[in-house]
């Protein structure tokens, strides 16, 4: 593929253990065998597919195009999907339709060629051939975004700084708005990032590179160059570099919003306090501008393009497909006929300006990769408009696997784990040996005897048996009868037969300790309240319910009471121990819970999930707890507990199940 480093093919490590469970997911048939014919005799087709957010728009309009075709959505997080489809393909548990953020790796090897389509060649020549694979068209792109930096010019002017036209003149106006206290959220920070994961803070430093180097001559010579295999990080990248280091040297910037343990997921949080006028500039896309500017009264904002490094270099936009999707090659094998034809239609209507547009308004982009398409984006007068009109628009080409390493390393950089020079080295490693990790982390720990899911963020709204595992094994490691996970902490799935190191590590990715703590009956009860007092099953949930260990409980729920801005109403009934007894108000529990629910990351900004009631470490941005004392400190993870778990029942296939500890009178199924 043209847009992969070649030198990451070596990773042979990653490649046999695709290869392991793919094989393992064959033996032990868990590979399910579709039925073609329609579903319930309904006539539809069933189309599946598994995205980030929602795809409403898209669902409406394929269904009502389309009546002999249904489509089942599964929503994940923006972070996650990928990750989720590769491990549902290897487990054979792929959708109809694949996402992926980059047009590579795993999906790559499960998705049809669609080269024969006529529905692949309506997009732009420039891109589908940075992105085809040994000239086969496995991905089409979705809409892009134009990226660069959301600024709030009242606050820059009141600052006396304006606006920036070097990197250095945004450094001096980002630091005298903190030092006037103009846009300074908690803790000082002035500027925040739209989405935090890793593959996306490569992008922005590439972005960030493309005044000074990725835009010019040679820097278009040196990705050509790197794409070979002959040429590595240099010198070039220091600077840009060096600029995430100073945010967050100088508390210009907050690194616990972007490195997981604020477990910070949505982009409306940034919008709110970008509006709110707390924070004085973002990087971000001109539709996070556009809902900054609808939500917020009194400021103006502005996106700029990148800005250089000199005052005579110009300033650059950046953009790249928010995703791709591809066709489940499982589908052209005998008996999928149906489903084929009907998954065939729906990427041929996706390939339209109509679908484009269903798209665009279900994923906040503005931009098509459709040839001759007019988006119809307004662009007068904003800081990017003259950069677009003179062609200084960047097309970010780093593969995902590049692009998430690329991040890492800005993120050790802003965390103070690395200088920037070591960051250059480990990325120059990076390129010739691929991760160091590869091997470390697929590491046989334990087996499930059947497949233990996070399906549509059940995890955040019952009991799952997944939750009861998690629960089961924090309770167990901490030697706490009681423990309460926050599900937030609770990412993706198990898939029957052997687990591994890295599915624990996907499963429960955030590094939060694990703590134990003694409190009352009262407190434990207001606990388990505030677990159910966010409750959304239309919009999307939040991470604060609790799944359990040690607890009976039964909760009240009328859904009907749900609304775009309010969640449904819920109240706790009872509360009972494993034993039955009822918790009394004025006993005293032993409990494990994990730091950040305590207030290791405060419970400013909607951190700490609204758990105040427990705090332990954060007497700034709330009371600390009267009647919670601290027992001990693990230092042990989820990820710690869960693979602990697996080690001591190593001897059997652990097989979680819902057991009726949360039940949820009300709920919707």
């Amino acid at each position: 593929m043209k847009a992969t480093c070649p030198r990451l093919r070596r990773r042979f490590a990653a490649a046999i253990a695709a290869v392991a469970l793919a094989l393992a997911a064959m033996m032990t048939g868990c590979t399910p065998t579709p039925d073609d014919a329609s579903p319930e005799g309904d006539g539809k087709t069933v189309v599946s597919l598994l995205y980030a957010g929602g795809l409403d728009n898209v669902k409406e309009l394929v269904e009502s195009t389309y009546d002999d075709i249904e489509i089942d959505f599964q929503a994940s997080t923006r972070t996650e999907y990928t990750s989720t489809t590769e491990r549902q393909l290897l487990n054979g548990q792929g959708k109809d339709i694949l996402f992926a953020n980059q047009p590579s790796g795993i999906v790559a090897e499960y998705a049809a060629d669609l080269s024969a389509y006529d529905f692949s060649t309506r997009y732009q020549a420039s891109i589908m051939s940075s992105i085809k694979s040994d000239g086969r068209a496995l991905f089409l792109p979705l809409p892009s975004n134009y990226r660069g930096i959301v600024v709030n010019e009242t606050l820059l002017e009141q600052a006396g700084a304006g606006r920036p036209q070097t990197i250095q003149e945004l450094l001096d106006g980002l630091r005298a708005a903190q030092e006037l206290g103009l846009g300074a959220a908690e803790g000082g920070a002035v500027i925040g990032i739209d989405q935090s994961d890793a593959s996306n803070l490569g992008h922005l430093l590439a972005g960030a590179t493309v005044p000074g180097f990725l835009g010019t001559v040679e820097g278009e010579s040196w990705f050509l160059s790197f794409q070979e295999g002959g040429a590595g990080f240099g010198d070039e990248w220091l600077p840009a570099l060096g600029v995430f280091s100073a945010l967050a040297d100088e508390g210009l910037l907050d690194v616990s919003r972007i490195d997981g343990s604020r477990n910070v997921v949505r982009q409306d949080d940034l919008v709110a306090r970008m509006a709110a006028g707390e924070l004085a500039a973002a990087f971000g896309t001109l539709e996070l501008l556009g809902e900054i500017e609808e939500a917020s009264e009194g400021y103006d904002f502005d996106l700029l393009p990148y800005p250089g490094d000199e005052p005579d270099e110009r300033g650059w936009a950046a953009t790249y497909p928010l995703s791709y999707m591809a066709l489940n090659k499982e589908l052209e094998e005998p008996g999928n006929e149906a489903r084929l034809d009907a998954c065939l239609r729906v990427l041929d209507l996706l390939s339209t300006p109509e679908g484009q547009r269903a798209l665009m308004r279900d994923t906040s982009t503005v931009g098509s990769y459709l040839n001759n398409f007019d988006s119809g984006v307004d662009l007068d007068g904003t800081g990017v408009e003259e950069a677009l009109g003179d062609g200084y628009l960047y097309f970010d080409r780093f593969d995902a696997d590049m692009a998430a390493q690329m991040g890492a390393q800005v993120l050790d950089v802003m965390k103070g784990s690395a200088t920037v020079e070591e960051a250059l080295v480990e990325l120059n490693r990076f390129c010739e040996e691929g991760p160091q990790s590869a091997a470390e982390s697929h590491v046989l720990v334990g087996s499930v005897a059947g497949d233990v899911l996070v399906s549509d963020f059940d995890v955040r709204r019952r009991e799952t048996a997944l939750g009861n595992l998690v629960a089961d094994a924090v309770a167990e490691a901490s030697g706490a009868p009681i423990a309460l996970v926050n599900s937030g902490g609770i990412r993706e799935s198990l898939y029957q037969g052997d687990v591994y190191s890295d599915d624990v590590a996907r499963t429960v990715p955030i590094a939060n300790e694990i703590v134990v703590v003694e409190m009352s009956g009262r407190t434990l009860l207001d606990t388990l309240s505030n677990s159910v007092s966010a409750l959304y099953y239309k919009g999307f949930p939040t991470g604060r319910f609790l799944q359990v260990s040690g607890l009976q409980m039964e909760v009240r729920v009328d859904a009907s009471a749900e609304k775009d801005d309010a969640p449904a109403r819920a109240e706790v009934v009872s509360v009972r121990l494993a034993d039955g007894s009822p918790v009394e108000e004025d006993g005293r529990y032993t409990v494990a819970v994990n730091a950040y629910l305590c207030g290791s990351a405060g419970y400013a900004d909607g951190a700490g999930d609204g758990y105040a009631m427990l705090n332990l470490y954060s007497p700034d941005t709330a009371p600390l707890a009267e009647d919670v004392r601290l027992v001990d400190e693990t230092g042990m993870t989820y990820a710690d507990a869960l693979t602990a778990y697996f080690e001591r029942h190593r001897d059997v296939n652990v097989s979680p199940s819902v057991e009726g500890r949360i039940v949820m009178e009300g709920a919707p199924s």
